[in-house]
């Protein structure tokens, strides 16, 4: 009808998001790297595409790039790879037109491994590559910070039953909502 309201669709539901946890990830194959390495390999040209595709398509965008090892090597040298991981990848983007300003990363060596292939444990190359890894995180879509609305849903959520035993504290209610929000948003890196 021509004088029906629009229809909003919700940009989660978009096939270029995922939500993984509480976390709002650009819907790609992770990219990978080879061992003690941090340039853009062949394979991950191919996803960084499609990370380029869904930042044009969304100019609003802001990414997090987090980068990763296995954990061979020390914890130091392990946190240095990935950092340079880290900085390879976005130096791809900015090098594709992607603005530097919608781009943050950060590495975090071996601390955040998606299997048990720990110090001391003996793991394949196959596991091993599956920690040596970047993905991507949205942190700000269509001029939202992403994780902003959902530490203010599951706090909103939490309260429910508190507000509605006792309504008239919503007032203070909303004054603690608004403050674990600035919490949680100081504590997580960006």
């Amino acid at each position: 009808d021509i004088g029906a309201d629009p229809i909003k669709q919700d940009v989660f539901l978009e096939p270029e998001f995922k939500i993984i946890g509480n976390e709002v990830l650009v819907n790609i194959d992770k990219i990978y790297f080879d061992f003690d390495k941090w340039n853009i390999r062949k394979d991950a040209v191919e996803e960084l595409t499609k990370v380029i595709e869904v930042m044009n398509k969304y100019p609003n965008m802001k990414i997090y790039a987090t980068s990763h090892t296995d954990s061979r090597g020390s914890n130091k040298y392990n946190l240095k790879l990935s950092k340079l991981r880290a900085k390879s990848t976005i130096k791809y983007l900015i090098s594709k037109g992607v603005d530097e300003s919608r781009l943050t990363s950060e590495g975090f060596g071996e601390t955040k491994l998606v299997n048990n292939c720990s110090n001391g444990v003996k793991c394949t190359k196959e596991e091993h590559q599956l920690n040596r890894r970047t993905e991507f995180t949205v942190v700000k879509l269509n001029g939202e910070e992403v994780e902003e609305k959902k530490a203010e849903e599951e706090v909103n959520e939490e309260l429910k039953p508190v507000l509605e035993k006792a309504p008239e504290t919503e007032k203070n209610v909303e004054k603690v909502i608004e403050e674990t929000i600035i919490e949680s948003t100081e504590e997580e890196p960006k």
